[in-house]
């Protein structure tokens, strides 16, 4: 009897943070958004294979979600990887980075659509035209030649008179460029998706990792990760969802009194709907493991409609039930 009691008060007491959280509608935030070459992305889209890679090879790995953090990191010891953020690069940002390259900081840049672009302008250079195909790309470090896989990737205009180095080349158009300023310098490549997780499991894996190994100077590798959106799941779709639970039960018992077998039958699709409505919520508000990497990323509300979802199924079953 105690037992029992304990479980009702817990229940209740669960019950009342769920309404609590639903009146209060908080976002919680849940898996980054597209995909991002990210070291907390284990999609395909990710780095986490590339972290791991530099970890289990010796590197200081590191990462930062906000550019001012610079300051406690030596130039000397660290290089910055910046991988196609979601949000372009503010003045901010630049008169930071401006700031890393006084140090003699070096900064690696991988973006094709743009969002780090304002780099490129400083040294009179610019992205154009977008290829959306797979190529191979030849590619020079220190002596060497890499023949590196890019995937999806854009062309690098420079201006003329622009005293920029040629890193790698697509049918003699530059994908990537290496630029020196204050005592630092940037290299830009025009493709973020060179060691993410799908391409390092391909046979062009080593080549790629490399190439990028090339450029980092056996420093340290700090990774940017500010700018990421982040899917935002809010309570109040949990909690609409949980109380259409009872409308739907009492609706199916309703079913079932009338029809017999056929609401039995019913009744288990659409048991089987709920369950996977419940598991897909529990899933996406799940935040992800961060490879024991301290840093945050910024965040974006994007609504996910449980409650239509929800309606939608019931309306699906009641479709279905007048067909037999």
């Amino acid at each position: 009897m105690v037992e029992i009691m304990a479980r009702l008060v817990l229940a209740s007491i669960a019950m009342i943070i769920i309404l609590i959280l639903g009146v209060w509608d908080i976002a919680i935030p849940t898996i980054q958004a597209y995909d991002p070459p990210s070291i907390f992305n284990r999609g395909s889209g990710g780095y986490s294979e590339v972290y791991s890679i530099l970890r289990s090879l010796g590197y200081s790995v590191s990462s930062i979600d906000d550019l001012r953090a610079l300051e406690s990191y030596s130039p000397g010891s660290w290089v910055l990887v910046m991988a196609s953020p979601d949000e372009e690069l503010s003045q901010r940002d630049l008169l930071i980075l401006l700031g890393w390259f006084s140090r003699g900081g070096r900064v690696i840049a991988l973006d094709e659509v743009g969002t780090l672009s304002p780099l490129l302008g400083i040294f009179n250079a610019s992205l154009t035209s977008m290829v959306r195909g797979t190529d191979a790309s030849r590619c020079y470090v220190d002596g060497r030649e890499f023949y590196v896989l890019y995937n999806m990737y854009s062309w690098i205009y420079i201006r003329p008179g622009s005293d920029v180095e040629v890193l790698c080349t697509i049918n003699d158009i530059p994908t990537a460029v290496g630029m020196k300023i204050h005592g630092g310098e940037l290299i830009f490549i025009s493709d973020s998706s060179i060691v993410i997780n799908n391409i390092l499991g391909s046979r062009f894996g080593r080549n790629n990792l490399n190439f990028f190994l090339g450029l980092l100077g056996g420093k340290g590798v700090l990774f940017y990760e500010g700018g990421r959106h982040m899917v935002m799941l809010r309570t109040s779709y949990i909690l609409s969802a949980l109380m259409l639970i009872p409308l739907l039960f009492s609706y199916i018992s309703d079913q079932i009194l009338s029809s017999g077998v056929p609401g039995i039958f019913a009744l288990l699709l659409t048991s089987i709907l709920i369950t996977v409505i419940m598991i897909t919520v529990m899933q996406i508000s799940g935040i992800p493991v961060r490879s024991g990497v301290s840093g945050k990323t910024s965040r974006v509300s994007i609504n996910i409609d449980v409650t239509g979802i929800v309606v939608k199924g019931v309306e699906r079953w009641r479709r279905l039930r007048e067909r037999v």
